[in-house]
């Protein structure tokens, strides 16, 4: 017979046992940003933070500067792997892209570009000479869905 309190003691440490670690402040991070963002569109940034070999948490920041002023800012809590999304200024031109969070800071240039997708479909796949060719046209977004 197992007394109460011994009861209890081996219920606690099969709770604490089962409980998740706390995850790490990042002390090392990567983020992948595209060299290259069209004007208007959504834009995601993956970030993945570690502390040592584990993933890590954090709240990162990421802000797009033109000229040393902010045009935008976007800032997530990132627990292991995240993407931060944002809306591109509708303003071509070099961008300063500055990615912040717990222990680190980096810049890298972007360039938001005017863009334009091109879809060509044609009713046949090949033509024999003499042959006329219909074809039809469609712009579209970054996400591949038609654009007004």
């Amino acid at each position: 017979m197992i007394r109460k309190s011994a009861a209890w003691v081996l219920l606690i440490s099969v709770l604490a046992a089962c409980a998740p670690l706390p995850i790490p402040v990042a002390n090392a991070y990567m983020a992948l940003v595209p060299a290259q963002m069209y004007t208007g569109e959504r834009q995601s940034i993956s970030l993945s933070l570690w502390a040592e070999d584990r993933p890590a948490s954090g709240w990162v920041e990421v802000s797009l500067q033109k000229g040393g002023d902010e045009v935008l800012r976007a800032k997530e809590f990132v627990s292991g792997k995240e993407t931060i999304q944002f809306q591109v200024p509708s303003q071509p031109g070099q961008y300063d892209l500055v990615v912040s969070g717990p222990g680190f800071e980096d810049t890298a240039q972007v360039l938001v570009a005017e863009g334009l997708l091109i879809f060509l479909e044609t009713d046949k796949p090949i033509y024999k000479p003499g042959q006329q060719i219909e074809a039809r046209i469609i712009t579209l977004d970054s996400e591949l869905l038609p654009k007004p």
